[in-house]
């Protein structure tokens, strides 16, 4: 199974579509795309109190409370995969996507998986040599975009990651938008720009 991970992680990194198609093949019952994004939260929530171990936020930091234990950092990394895989699959859908809710789960879960990989090798190289860790989430930032418009390209049968691309940073600046709206109330007021 390690064996079959490691393949199909660098088949996704040269041929993100049939990378994915491998993940989408296999054997799998009802409701494990869930659980798959579940436990890439609980990857993501140990990996990243294991970086604030190595390299702690700044004092006063906004994000320190949500950051303050790995339940908390785990439930807010599900909530927000959750989101992009809702996301992925309703806007999807709207531009005559046939992709499935549980492929879009499924899309992300993945993508979550092979973007935690880097992170991993991205903290060694910040432990060994910092200047390639900078180096490596530079990089990751575009296989982050190269791999999530192919994923969500495959699975609605589009055939332009590209055309999904810009899709996906409309998607995401009317989220950001609304979510601010949503969110404002509840902001503390030193954490709101000043006026001048």
């Amino acid at each position: 199974m390690i064996g079959f991970f490691f393949t199909t992680l660098l088949l996704s990194l040269h041929d993100p579509r049939q990378g994915l198609r491998q993940i989408q093949a296999l054997n799998r019952p009802g409701g494990t795309e869930m659980v798959a994004l579940l436990l890439m939260a609980v990857a993501s929530a140990l990996l990243m109190q294991l970086s604030l171990q190595i390299l702690p936020m700044p004092e006063g930091s906004p994000f320190t409370a949500l950051f303050s234990t790995p339940f908390v950092t785990a439930g807010l990394q599900f909530l927000t995969l959750l989101l992009c895989a809702f996301l992925a699959w309703l806007v999807g859908g709207w531009f005559g996507g046939r992709g499935s809710f549980a492929d879009a789960v499924l899309a992300i879960a993945w993508l979550q998986a092979v973007m935690l990989a880097i992170q991993l090798v991205q903290l060694l190289a910040l432990v060994i040599l910092p200047v390639l860790s900078s180096l490596i989430g530079i990089a990751a930032v575009g296989i982050f975009v190269v791999l999530l418009s192919n994923f969500i390209a495959e699975i609605h049968g589009f055939a332009s990651p590209v055309k999904v691309f810009f899709g996906t940073v409309l998607t995401f600046l009317v989220s950001v938008f609304v979510l601010t709206m949503i969110l404002a109330p509840f902001i503390p007021s030193e954490y709101l720009p000043r006026e001048l």
